[in-house]
């Protein structure tokens, strides 16, 4: 899929979906956030117009585009390093971002690298029928309907690129995005 079919993918999505973000999701995430933060696959910006004193970044020049549009502040990265000093940020939030990647691993080291010391990191992922309804849930090959994290794969998956060792120090919010079963 194009970055550009993304895009529309993106701007086509449910109503619904986009005020249970607004008013739900959000609102709960944000409890556990403070300082300045990460969008980490910012897509077209809903949690950066959500919150202030969030930077976002993502592959998808045209969502990096739609974000300056709305003035937020998002900056297009076509590999890692970002262009963040270390720790930069005192939380990092990947929604719907880790099925997207060939190399999770990668981007998780980097998360931590601009990430200070006590920094909380939330990552969410995909129930089933976000896997099954998001054309671009490319998670290593997986077809829809074949391959998700459910909570239990997500922590095996983080322990799996020697979490502790990178992660220790930051506070974690594990939560599942059930909402996209939903909607």
């Amino acid at each position: 899929m194009s970055y550009r079919d993304y895009y529309n993918y993106l701007l086509r999505r449910s109503r619904l979906g986009y005020l249970y973000r607004r008013y739900f999701l959000y609102p709960f995430l944000n409890q556990y956030l403070s300082g300045t933060v990460l969008d980490f696959g910012c897509g077209i910006g809903d949690f950066l117009s959500f919150r202030s004193d969030t930077i976002g970044v993502d592959v998808n020049p045209f969502v990096i585009t739609h974000c300056r549009r709305l003035g937020l502040q998002a900056y297009h990265i076509e590999q890692l390093p970002t262009p963040f000093q270390d720790m930069t940020f005192q939380g990092a939030l990947l929604d719907n971002v880790l099925e997207h990647l060939d190399q999770p691993e990668t981007v998780l080291k980097e998360i931590v690298r601009v990430l200070s010391h006590n920094a909380t990191l939330i990552i969410g992922v995909p129930g089933k029928k976000g896997y099954d309804t998001d054309p671009d849930s490319a998670l290593h090959g997986c077809k829809p309907g074949t391959c998700r994290f459910d909570f239990q794969d997500l922590i095996a998956f983080l322990a799996s690129i020697v979490f502790m060792e990178f992660f220790s120090g930051l506070k974690m919010v594990c939560k599942l995005c059930l909402h996209l079963q939903c909607f």
